[in-house]
């Protein structure tokens, strides 16, 4: 993997949903650069996996597992980085869920479901983290939105407003938690070929045309990598982007600007 050096040396990087996909890369991307990870999955196996790669990076990474909607599973998770890697520098709230339903025909436990993992999480790891960041005069609070918290797609109704309310959190975070040396920014991929995504394709009954379907929209003609993605979170965790805080930045292939 091609690194940018260093930037993360000394420094611990919490990441949820990082069991595949966008939080896998995140934590890959970071340990290459001298992290030290806590990988939050929902799976014990996919945790372990992902953290044992970042051990072979060189560097020290944790594994943790569970439902990231329970806050005792991200109270222990807190527990466990704080104990082996010590206080956490960087926290890349990734975990997500997509699970689409018509507003009318929606059930108040759909909506629980999509907002506990989707922003109550969210809420959750940050306040496990501010006093330590406020402690250390230094942190970073990484964000993971979706195009969809800013335009309109039939029945993501619940997904689209915890990822709009999540932007919105950002925004007020930064502004709260700047004076601390706290900085909080939001990262916000269009489609992006992640392992979820390459299984509908397979599972398709015609996988070219459900692909095309998705790229149709996007300028740059294809889906994003995890790996771009990952990127994109590195930069923005960094010190290179250390004048930035309440921003948001898109990594949709020019799908937004485009419309339509």
């Amino acid at each position: 993997m091609e690194t940018m050096g260093q930037r993360f040396d000394g420094r611990v990087a919490w990441i949820t949903g990082a069991g595949h996909g966008i939080g896998a890369a995140a934590a890959r991307r970071i340990a290459a650069e001298g992290g030290r990870v806590g990988v939050l999955a929902l799976h014990e196996d996919s945790a372990r996996a992902v953290a044992a790669e970042c051990e072979r990076l060189g560097v020290a990474a944790i594994a943790m597992w569970g439902d990231a909607a329970d806050p005792a599973v991200l109270h222990a998770a807190h527990a466990a980085i704080d104990a082996a890697l010590g206080p956490v520098d960087v926290l890349v709230n990734n975990v997500a869920i997509a699970l689409p339903s018509r507003l009318e025909e929606s059930t108040e436990d759909h909506w629980d479901r999509v907002h506990g993992v989707n922003f109550r999480s969210v809420v959750r790891c940050a306040r496990l983290v501010i006093p330590g960041m406020r402690a250390q005069g230094r942190g970073v609070i990484v964000n993971i939105s979706s195009n969809h918290g800013t335009r309109g797609f039939p029945t993501w109704g619940a997904y689209a407003s915890a990822k709009g309310a999540l932007m919105a959190l950002t925004r007020q975070q930064a502004v709260e938690l700047a004076p601390d040396g706290i900085r909080v920014v939001s990262v916000t991929p269009g489609a992006t070929l992640t392992e979820m995504n390459a299984r509908r394709f397979a599972e398709a009954l015609d996988a070219d045309a459900l692909r095309a379907e998705f790229v149709a929209g996007i300028p740059m003609g294809r889906l994003a990598t995890a790996e771009e993605i990952a990127n994109a979170i590195a930069f923005v965790a960094s010190d290179e982007a250390s004048f930035m805080t309440g921003a948001d930045l898109l990594m949709d292939g020019g799908e937004s600007i485009q419309g339509g």
